[in-house]
């Protein structure tokens, strides 16, 4: 197996493998899943070691930080001397308190909790608890992006918000993924619409004017027209259950064919040739 080598900052490292550039909502990303080290000390021997990356966490923002010119943290963050004292930030001379605002992020790194950043050895974050989000298996965050309107004889009324999810942990399916739906005040998320556009782009359902038409679940061709596709998933529960099953293959179970460190054209090959360990 080849590793790679390089230095990010955490900001960089959220954007590239997390899909992620909110680092205003408090959020802890489970990486326990991923093959992804970091620099730190074994305390016991004193040696630098590299060691997996548990998690990544988003904590609240802080009104006031402290600085060396390189590093940033808040007050009571700590790092840790050539004795391995921890100290925190407040507390250390070559820090400074700077007025100002800052976004919070912070690690938790396998064993040893602490990794290198910019050249001082940090204490990670050991996040748990009873949290909610800790425990969780499935974590979804939704963010606004728009808003749906209808004119009327008074002007423009809001009658729902545009939204976009995003799988932030997923314990039981392939996270990370993004889906955006519609809400209305009056009745919650648009399925509906929302299954037609899926079927739609899945080729189950196919237009037919002045409608449309699919192969339900008794190999029969249904033809309906836009205003009655609600009442025909109401209506037929068999029908509903075959084409949720669908969407479930195209969409929510669906793993990504090829692995991403080879490419699009990437072909896995097994053998049985081990890989030697050095000491």
């Amino acid at each position: 197996m080849k590793y790679v080598e390089e230095e990010l900052t955490l900001a960089d490292f959220s954007e590239r493998f997390l899909g992620n550039d909110d680092f205003e909502t408090p959020t802890i990303f489970d990486l326990s899943d991923y093959e992804i080290e970091v620099l730190g000390k074994d305390t016991k021997t004193g040696k630098d070691v590299y060691k997996l990356i548990k998690s990544f966490i988003i904590k609240d923002s802080v009104g006031e930080y402290y600085t060396d010119g390189k590093l940033k943290g808040s007050g009571e963050h700590r790092i840790i001397n050539k004795d391995m004292i921890e100290i925190p930030l407040r507390s250390h001379s070559d820090f400074d308190k700077i007025e100002n605002p800052l976004n919070i992020v912070d690690i938790e790194v396998t064993d040893i909790e602490n990794y290198y950043a910019n050249g001082r050895l940090n204490h990670n974050t050991t996040s748990g608890g009873k949290a909610t989000g800790f425990h969780s298996s499935v974590r979804i965050r939704l963010k606004s992006i728009g808003q749906i309107k209808i004119k009327t004889l008074s002007g423009e009324q809001v009658i729902g918000v545009k939204v976009r999810a995003q799988v932030i942990k997923n314990r039981v399916g392939p996270p990370f993924r993004i889906v955006e739906f519609d809400v209305f005040f009056n009745r919650g998320i648009d399925d509906s619409d929302n299954w037609l556009k899926i079927l739609k782009d899945n080729d189950v359902v196919k237009r037919s004017n002045p409608g449309f038409k699919l192969i339900d679940h008794k190999g029969e061709e249904r033809k309906f027209l836009d205003e009655e596709w609600l009442n025909l998933l109401e209506e037929d529960k068999e029908l509903k259950d075959f084409l949720y099953d669908k969407i479930c293959n195209f969409v929510i179970m669906k793993y990504k064919k090829n692995p991403i460190v080879g490419g699009l054209d990437a072909e896995i090959i097994s053998t049985d040739e081990v890989i030697e360990e050095n000491d």
